[in-house]
């Protein structure tokens, strides 16, 4: 079981992490939130932080 992202069922916008054992975090934006998934995952070793996060294709308007 991996952690989950929940939304606060009071407060718009605001996110918890349920981690593996059940227990809940404190209120967090959704930025704060993932970051602290990405780095549990990171830490059990189910995903490699040298790995990019992103891969943008072309950016637009950029030079030739």
């Amino acid at each position: 079981m991996y952690p989950e992202l929940v939304e606060d069922p009071v407060y718009p916008d605001m996110y918890r992490v349920r981690w593996e054992d059940g227990k809940i975090s404190d209120m967090v934006n959704k930025t704060r939130a993932k970051d602290a998934i990405r780095v549990f995952l990171e830490r059990k070793g189910k995903i490699d932080r040298r790995m990019p996060r992103n891969r943008p294709e072309k950016a637009v308007g950029a030079f030739k």
